[in-house]
């Protein structure tokens, strides 16, 4: 039995890339993802890096990049970072921040950290670092 070619897997549309976002400020979280998604990504949203932690645990396989801020509560974005990093040290990271922790972005690209965003940023520098980060440029 042949498949035509407007049933063939090659023919199906692929889902979008999924992107695990960890950011506490409400507004900012979903301003960051509009961006996202208007750049063709499926966004997973935690407002902390706990809560990053439970998604990515549910579907590590699925999540291809991880954006984050530094200073969140209940788990800042350094420990989120050292986490993914002992369960999945394959995925990309992106770390942002407007605070200057120079030090600690330092320490985590040592650690194999993929990318940095300063804040404030614009959908042109989101699409560049994410680029970037994804292999895309």
């Amino acid at each position: 039995m042949s498949m035509s070619p407007l049933t063939s897997p090659e023919s199906q549309p692929q889902a979008p890339p999924t992107v695990l976002l960890a950011e506490d400020e409400e507004v900012v979280r979903e301003v960051m993802a509009q961006m996202l998604q208007t750049l063709g990504y499926r966004v997973l949203a935690a407002e902390n890096g706990c809560h990053a932690l439970e998604l990515f645990a549910d579907c590590p396989e699925a999540i291809e990049l991880v954006i984050f801020d530094l200073s969140m509560p209940a788990m800042n974005g350094a420990e989120l970072f050292d986490r993914l990093r002992s369960l999945a040290p394959e995925v990309k990271t992106l770390l942002t921040t407007g605070h200057d922790e120079l030090a600690e972005v330092k320490r985590m690209r040592c650690a194999g950290l993929t990318g940095f965003l300063p804040k404030p940023f614009t959908l042109k520098d989101m699409r560049r670092a994410v680029d970037e980060v994804m292999g895309s440029c």
